[in-house]
């Protein structure tokens, strides 16, 4: 998994439990709306049938008003998870900037990532310009880049005094290390991250201009994110 592959997935379980919460609260209301309106229509018939039964038209009535209390409470639980949507942008928020200082921290040289038995092979001298290219892509695929910097590092040391073809070879791999500095692949992971991001917004709308949500919006991120997660 990538470090924008975890960092979207994150924001994703976010996201998620969000939409959960607010499918549930939305479902809570349409109930107590149906029960109160289903309950209403019972009490107003039972009235017309039965216009001298002040008695039990009186608790008819009381039920009503047991329900339509339910209903309120059941609009107000919904309307404080509406206005919560705007938690998930904050939380994108942070993750944004974890994710920046993961990518930072991924082209930093780091002990626990030295391989010793391809040190063993880079200071052994049996290796040939192609050895060490299958190295470093090796490395460079596996996301070691401290391995890929001291796999260049040696590759620039014995082009010193290898043959002209090797060279050229050991000092354009040399060279290739020296674009991994990380803003390449940072500048990519947040601009992918930033686009799914503004996709998201449009599902939980926004409040400086007025713009509601939209949960169709937010269902259809979720399930264009669902790659390689496992509670989907």
């Amino acid at each position: 998994m990538s470090i924008l592959q975890k960092h979207t997935k994150n924001l994703r379980k976010a996201v998620k439990d969000y939409y959960n919460e607010y499918q549930t609260a939305k479902a809570d209301l349409d109930k107590a709306e149906a029960v109160y309106k289903a309950t209403a229509e019972d009490a107003r018939g039972f009235a017309r049938r039965n216009s001298g039964a002040s008695l039990e038209i009186a608790r008819a009535n009381a039920f009503v008003e047991t329900r339509r209390v339910e209903m309120e409470e059941a609009r107000q639980a919904f309307q404080k998870v509406r206005k919560a949507r705007f938690s998930v942008m904050d939380a994108a928020a942070q993750i944004r900037k974890a994710l920046v200082s993961d990518v930072q921290a991924a082209f930093l040289a780091d002990p626990a990532q030295v391989d010793t038995n391809t040190m063993t092979l880079l200071s052994s001298g049996i290796l040939k310009a192609a050895d060490y290219e299958k190295l470093f892509n090796d490395a460079q695929t596996s996301g070691n880049m401290t391995m890929c910097r001291l796999i260049a590092q040696a590759a620039r040391n014995l082009a010193k005094t290898a043959s002209d073809t090797d060279r050229v070879a050991l000092n354009m791999l040399a060279h290739k290390a020296e674009s991994l500095d990380g803003n390449a692949d940072l500048n990519a992971d947040i601009k992918a991250f930033d686009e799914s991001v503004f996709s998201l917004s449009l599902g939980i709308g926004d409040k400086e201009i007025g713009r509601t949500e939209n949960m169709d919006t937010v269902a259809y991120w979720l399930d264009s994110t669902a790659d390689g997660d496992q509670d989907t």
